[in-house]
Order: C-alpha cells, then structure tokens, then sequence
C-alpha cells in the first residue's frame, strides 16, 4: 500500500551534515520519493503545543522542545509502499545508543533520544503528514524535491564525518563523572563543528540542547 509519512532529522542529524545526507540516501536508494524536502526551522509553540503535545507531562519534553527548536531541521514527506514501517525498520529503536549498528540510529545517532530523526509510525503518520502540511511546509509546485533531495545528498555524502563511538564515548565519560559537563560541551562543539557548515552560534546551542537530553 502507497503511503505518506513525516520524517523530520533532528539538529544532530541535521547540523552534523555527513549523517543527515546519510538518512536521507537510505530513503532514495529505497526507493522512496519525496512530496517535500527542504529545511525548516520550526515554530517553537507548533513543537510543543501540537507535534509533542502527548508528552507535555514528561520529564525530558522541555529539553525536547529547546532541541528541536535549536537549528532548522531536514524536514521531509516520505512516499512509498509501506514506507511508514519500512522506514521505523530502518531507523531503529528510540534509544541510538542501543539500536543495532545496521540501523540508522544505531549508526548515526549519539545517545538515547538524541537519536538523528523522528518519523511517524502508524498511529500518528496521517495526522502528522497533514498537521505538517496544513500549518508548518509551503509547498511549491515549481520545485523538483527529488531532485532537492538528491542535491543535498551529493552536496553532503562527503563531507567530513566523526565517528560516532567518539562521541558516545565522551558522554560515557560524562556520564562516570569522568570529565566534567563543561568539558563535554567544548570538546562536543569541537567535533560537530568539524561536521558542519553551520554557524558557531548553531552549533553551540545544538551542543548544548544535546547534552541536556541526555541529562534530562
């Protein structure tokens, strides 16, 4: 059954540019197409009053909500047969730290919920598809968003890349009180930025919106 569904990489999969040309390869040479493609930066009241709205009451929603909030994100709508479980196969478990390394999170994410993407699963890809479209993406007739896509990862598949067991072990180390907080942040922005075109300003409070989620 042809499908829509919402795939949006999050700030660690987006500011870091190699991973998110990674996500967005694995949906191209799956076969899928794109109704859009394209950054956005979203609305911080749209996050939290309608996208996470179930998990107001939880601890980590607010870290959420600032990390999300804290770069544009590669936003996409996702077409193909059965793409929604397709997609949730392919990405793996919410927790990136222990998804299997022949997942997308598992290879790409950084720790637990800063897990390089959010997709719809099931119960929640049409409300979300049309949620997205109806208050958040323009579309544009004249644009080619296959093509986008594929630009962007062209422009992206090469672009210098850490491997991601460097910064899992950082956190670890933070995590043992090992290092200190303050030193995981410089020596984070160091490595991110070293993946990025963003700029400083970005890539400090993405670094910063990370570790706390992982704190949270």
């Amino acid at each position: 059954m042809n499908q829509k569904t919402l795939v949006f990489a999050k700030p660690d999969g987006t500011v870091r540019r190699y991973a998110g040309a990674r996500l967005v390869k694995a949906f191209i040479d799956s076969g899928f197409s794109f109704e859009f493609f394209g950054e956005i930066k979203p609305n911080r009241n749209f996050m939290s009053g309608k996208h996470y709205v179930q998990y107001a009451d939880k601890p980590f929603f607010r870290p959420t909500i600032e990390f999300v909030t804290s770069s544009p994100i590669v936003t996409m709508i996702v077409v193909g047969e059965d793409v929604v479980s397709r997609i949730r196969k392919m990405i793996g478990p919410t927790f990136s730290d222990q998804a299997p390394f022949d997942t997308l999170r598992g290879r790409y994410g950084l720790y637990k919920g800063v897990n390089l993407c959010h997709a719809s699963d099931e119960e929640s890809a049409e409300k979300e598809v049309k949620m997205w479209m109806d208050e958040v993406i323009a579309l544009d007739k004249n644009k080619d968003y296959n093509k986008l896509a594929s630009e962007y990862v062209k422009k992206y598949i090469d672009f210098q890349t850490i491997d991601v067991m460097r910064y899992r072990e950082l956190i670890k180390d933070m995590l043992d009180k090992k290092i200190r907080v303050e030193d995981l942040k410089i020596e984070m922005f160091s490595l991110i930025k070293k993946e990025s075109d963003f700029d400083e300003d970005t890539i400090q409070l993405t670094t910063e919106n990370i570790i706390n989620n992982i704190l949270s």
